[in-house]
């Protein structure tokens, strides 16, 4: 399922009816048990309807547990959310929820946008500084991947729902293994230095271990220190 804004409608700001229904759409995505992925490009909530406590209490449906069921961590399907403009209030806080995050270089995330900050605290800065691809891929660690433009951030977004099942009740797909898997097993002792106290490529340790090209790194450019990734071996999709 596909949540998409559209920025050429005032903004793509959440009223209270696009705020239903992206609560719907991630509701039957769970009933469904079908991964959703959020386009984001908008400009958080549209301020005549939220504002007062009656405003905010009829976000999103104006029900009990609106908020709960529209924003909640716990779900039965991958949410997947691609920043691809700028996106301040309601995507920023989707992107959190979310368990994959893409940022389109050029783009910018954060709960407020720079108009905002500037009347608050008389602080001028460009999209880029508050919340642009460096910012939240190398710093906050809040962008998973990064990618170059709009196809990029398609693929990645493919690349990563190839490793996760169709549906919750299914396993993920297991794929053919590329020629040459495994063909440095043999040698994976000569990648590691006999001095455990010498650095070596763990990269390049994985790669021997996993399907070729299979290795799916998450948040390469944010704590370096620890390798987190998705990967296969034997065809079968792994978190490593």
């Amino acid at each position: 399922m596909v949540i998409a804004n559209d920025f050429t409608v005032l903004a793509s700001t959440s009223s209270r009816v696009a705020g239903r229904k992206e609560r719907e759409m991630k509701e039957v995505s769970a009933r469904r048990g079908i991964p959703l992925v959020y386009l984001g490009e908008a400009g958080g909530a549209r301020m005549p309807d939220i504002m007062g406590s009656r405003g905010l209490a009829s976000f999103g449906g104006g029900e009990f547990d609106s908020f709960l069921r529209g924003l909640t961590r716990v779900r039965q399907a991958p949410l997947v959310t691609a920043v691809m403009g700028e996106c301040y209030g309601k995507p920023t806080w989707i992107a959190c929820l979310s368990d994959f995050i893409v940022q389109v270089k050029g783009s910018a995330m954060g709960v407020s946008g720079p108009r905002v900050l500037e009347l608050a605290i008389s602080e001028k800065v460009t999209d880029e500084e508050l919340g642009g691809w460096q910012v939240h891929s190398e710093i906050t660690g809040m962008a998973d991947r990064v990618a170059e433009d709009e196809p990029g951030c398609f693929q990645t977004i493919r690349q990563y729902l190839s490793y996760m099942p169709a549906h919750r009740d299914e396993l993920a797909p297991r794929r053919e293994v590329p020629p040459g898997s495994g063909e440095e097993m043999g040698r994976i002792l000569s990648f590691l230095p006999e001095a455990r106290n010498r650095a070596y490529d763990m990269h390049r340790i994985l790669r021997c271990i996993v399907d070729r090209e299979s290795l799916f790194p998450l948040k390469p450019l944010f704590g370096k220190a620890v390798i987190t990734a998705l990967a296969r071996i034997g065809g079968r999709a792994l978190p490593s």
